[in-house]
């Protein structure tokens, strides 16, 4: 009943008679006249009175424009233009280039597909003064190269801007390396190789993208390489990278790396050139620390972002800190992952088994490569089983000119002596140079690669990074470095959204954007004279919204021509 009275009250205000109408109604009825009230604004600004026949209303050549603005909204306030200036863009080819990266991240894919979209969907052309009918698809391609070209620059130049725009005192920078996959061989393309896909595409060549983000995500810089690279490869440019960048701003950055490239090398690099770091060796140290792990005394109880339990020690250990951690949530993703390969590994023996029971397989060297190719597809389970032959009778034996060789049955046994390390499952070991903070606050450190994960996930599914087309090395480099300049925007989006408590995604902001449009109404009046009106639809309630957190305006205005009814 209390609620029922507040509600009768706050509607009451807005001069609505409540008694018998539903709270949905009422609503609905508030939106209409919000819009009805903007409307009428509009109209007080420049009355322009014709007699219409309304059966001849129309509209045509609808264009989204809801997510351009807000993306055009950024790209200026990220300096796109004065940076591309810097790159060596030419005049002519400033707004194609604006256009190219907001079509990445409104609606990715080829840069074929981005001609069309430019063309044919959207109101970029409208925004970024594009004549359509003379834009060919080979400027797209043209613009790709040319801002891949200035890359060096443009990287730099956005993340000074950046830094101003949204200031820090972390100096945090997050490193790991992805890779995506082709279309076609791509036997041109010198970056496409073929080696371990990130995404279980082992079947078609690859291309790999290292990338460094801050500690909100925000891209600091990025390369692109080879499908086969050896990820610890990939360390020495970024450091270089990374040193220059310190040079300029007088900072001292940390660099956080997963274990896929801290190799001991690695390590010793940064040491080498003064830069703290935080990391997991790519060796896995916890087998050091078993007693520690096994009576867990002296660890203290912190809870991870889901809730669940992570116990930590730190200890300081030649000039530089490591922590011991044990995480229950860790442990059962690695105990679930243990069992599901194992699982698969029984499959694909029993598989050759069932194969040698048939006398499919029997040769002594053909069941060994098959037994190899297991081994190398689950190394570590495979270790816990010893592998059994058993051959016919007549094995060795020459008949009919024949030397008998023939496997008839496999079987294999657990080894009971083997120590199968469970008792380390959810284990790890962080390694920092920075000595004066607590084990949680560099627990933390490390979990910020999170921020690299979640990156590499809007890369790849709200940018277009997957799959490449190109068969050519430098457009397939322009391809992916399109993506990464499209990320600034779609970073700078959702860290200015989060730092006033929204926590929507780009994609949802897309989504309620989308119908918001801009289109051509065509009026006939009582003279047979036919009015085109190129106006932008009037933004809905949640729209209004987005625009008012984003601080976007509509800089498109109404245009109007008009011509004789033929």
């Amino acid at each position: 009943m209390e609620f029922q009275k507040l509600e009768s009250m706050s509607f009451r205000s807005y001069g609505y008679r409540v008694t018998g109408v539903r709270p949905v109604t009422i609503l609905a009825k508030l939106s209409v006249r919000s819009e009805i009230g903007f409307a009428d604004a509009r109209r007080e600004e420049s009355a322009d009175y014709e007699r219409i026949d309304l059966a001849s209303a129309n509209h045509t050549k609808v264009r989204t424009l809801g997510p351009e603005l807000v993306g055009g909204h950024f790209y200026d306030l990220l300096g796109f233009r004065k940076t591309l200036r810097l790159a060596g863009l030419k005049e002519s080819d400033l707004g194609l280039a604006r256009a190219v990266i907001l079509a990445r991240l409104i609606r990715p894919g080829s840069d074929l597909r981005t001609h069309r979209f430019i063309v044919s969907n959207s109101s970029l052309a409208e925004l970024c003064e594009i004549d359509v009918a003379t834009l060919a698809k080979d400027r797209v391609y043209r613009v790709a190269d040319a801002l891949y070209k200035g890359k060096e620059v443009i990287e730099r130049e956005l993340f000074r801007t950046e830094r101003t725009l949204f200031p820090t005192k972390e100096t945090l920078f997050l490193f790991d390396l992805t890779n995506t996959y082709f279309e076609g061989n791509a036997r041109a393309n010198q970056l496409a190789k073929y080696g371990r896909s990130k995404e279980k595409r082992s079947d078609c060549p690859l291309v790999s993208l290292a990338l460094v983000v801050d500690d909100r995500g925000l891209p600091v810089y990025s390369e692109i390489y080879e499908g086969n690279v050896a990820e610890p490869r990939t360390l020495a440019a970024v450091l270089t990278h990374l040193g220059e960048l310190g040079k300029d701003d007088l900072f001292s950055p940390t660099v956080v790396m997963d274990r896929g490239i801290a190799t001991i090398e690695n390590i010793a690099l940064c040491r080498s050139r003064n830069l703290d770091y935080v990391v997991i060796e790519r060796a896995n140290r916890a087998p050091r620390y078993r007693e520690h792990f096994t009576s867990m005394e002296g660890f203290r109880e912190y809870k991870d972002a889901h809730g669940s339990p992570v116990r930590l020690w730190k200890l300081s250990q030649g000039g530089v800190s490591v922590v011991l951690c044990s995480s229950a949530r860790r442990r059962e993703k690695e105990s679930g992952i243990t069992t599901q390969a194992e699982g698969r590994f029984l499959a694909d023996v029993a598989r050759l088994e069932n194969s040698i029971a048939k006398g499919s397989i029997q040769r002594t060297q053909l069941v060994s490569e098959r037994i190899g190719r297991i081994k190398a597809k689950y190394p570590k389970i495979a270790t816990r089983y010893d592998f059994v032959l058993a051959y016919s009778e007549d094995q060795g034996k020459v008949i009919n000119r024949r030397r008998v060789d023939r496997v008839t049955k496999l079987t294999i046994e657990p080894k009971p002596t083997k120590d199968r390390d469970d008792s380390l499952l959810g284990s790890y070991v962080i390694e920092t140079t920075h000595n004066h903070l607590d084990e949680d606050t560099i627990w933390g450190l490390y979990m910020t690669l999170t921020q690299v994960e979640n990156a590499f996930r809007s890369l790849k599914s709200d940018l277009g990074l997957r799959p490449v087309y190109h068969q050519l090395a430098t457009r397939c480099a322009a391809h992916l470095f399109i993506s990464v300049l499209a990320y600034h925007l779609l970073s700078a989006i959702e860290l200015t959204l989060r730092t006033q408590g929204d926590t929507r995604s780009w994609q949802t902001i897309k989504d309620q954007l989308f119908p918001h449009v801009r289109s051509t109404l065509m009026l006939t009046n009582d003279q047979g004279i036919i009015t085109h009106l190129r106006v932008s639809s009037v933004p809905e309630p949640a729209q209004r919204e987005i625009y008012a957190l984003l601080g976007v305006r509509d800089p498109l205005r109404r245009i109007k021509t008009t011509a004789a009814h033929l």
